[in-house]
């Protein structure tokens, strides 16, 4: 999932461990490639509930949001406020219409 804050490129990658989520936050960087910023938001499936993928991946971005937000002083051009993130959440159901 790739998005524009302030003309910087990010994207958030998606992993899953058994009934773990990952979702991981990669900055498009000076070589051209996406690096790992080391910002990351993790849900965990309690053994007694359902594991539903879309769930899973909501309750990581949302993590991973906050996350962005405790580190914004180390990336330097993140000013994520409220439209900011509603611009994310509209990127990621746009790609997820599930």
């Amino acid at each position: 999932m790739l998005f524009d804050l302030n003309g910087q490129e990010f994207q958030v990658k998606f992993s899953r461990t058994g009934t773990t989520t990952h979702a991981e936050l990669l900055a498009f960087d000076d070589n051209g490639k996406f690096s790992y910023t080391g910002i990351s938001g993790i849900s965990y499936c309690n053994p007694k509930d359902r594991f539903e993928k879309s769930k899973g991946r909501k309750i990581a971005l949302a993590k991973l949001l906050n996350a962005m937000v405790e580190y914004e002083p180390q990336l330097g051009v993140l000013n994520l406020g409220k439209k900011q993130r509603a611009k994310i959440w509209e990127i990621y159901f746009k790609e997820h219409k599930k």
